[in-house]
């Protein structure tokens, strides 16, 4: 069946080219139109020195930049806080504890790396996962870990390795988990 077939066997109407509201857009359909296309999604990966030990260590999390819908990803030492009305916690994981961007009590943030394309959605995906999928939600330690980074180092299963500052990220095997 070619592509233009099977796009109008899955549309709302014969000969639309509207997908069903209930089956996601393929790539070549996001080009421009609202939707979640490998083109429309970023995923940033930002860090900050820890207050007091900025010079040895790093706190590492996640931007989802989706469609222009930026959400943060991270683990926090704190369980269960909601700062904004938007937040959620699931124990040490949160999502949109902070503003995206912001970094550590008076440290700057900074970008270490960014992904698009068929990586920023595989990295979404996973990240999004990660309330159910992340062995280490309600566990936290500073030293060995598991820490921010240890989750940071999780997700990104070989994508992207972290540098020396971030501490925890060598907690685990992290193959044994994908």
């Amino acid at each position: 069946m070619a592509d233009h077939e099977a796009r109008e066997s899955r549309s709302a109407e014969p000969g639309s080219d509207e997908p069903r509201p209930e089956e996601p857009r393929s790539l070549e359909q996001s080009d421009g139109e609202q939707g979640t296309g490998a083109d429309q999604c970023i995923v940033s990966l930002w860090a900050s020195g820890i207050p007091g030990l900025g010079v040895i260590a790093e706190h590492n999390w996640f931007v989802i930049n989706d469609c222009g819908v930026q959400t943060r990803w991270e683990v926090w030492q704190t369980a269960n806080v909601i700062c904004n009305d938007i937040g959620e916690s699931w124990d040490h994981l949160h999502r949109d504890l902070l503003p995206p961007e912001q970094g550590m009590r008076d440290g700057p943030a900074y970008k270490l790396e960014e992904w698009r394309g068929e990586t920023a959605l595989y990295l979404t995906d996973r990240i999004r996962s990660t309330p159910e999928q992340y062995p280490w939600c309600s566990k936290y330690r500073y030293w060995p870990g598991p820490n921010s980074n240890t989750y940071v180092q999780w997700v990104l299963l070989g994508k992207h390795k972290l540098g020396r500052k971030a501490l925890g990220k060598h907690y685990c095997r992290f193959e044994r988990f994908a």
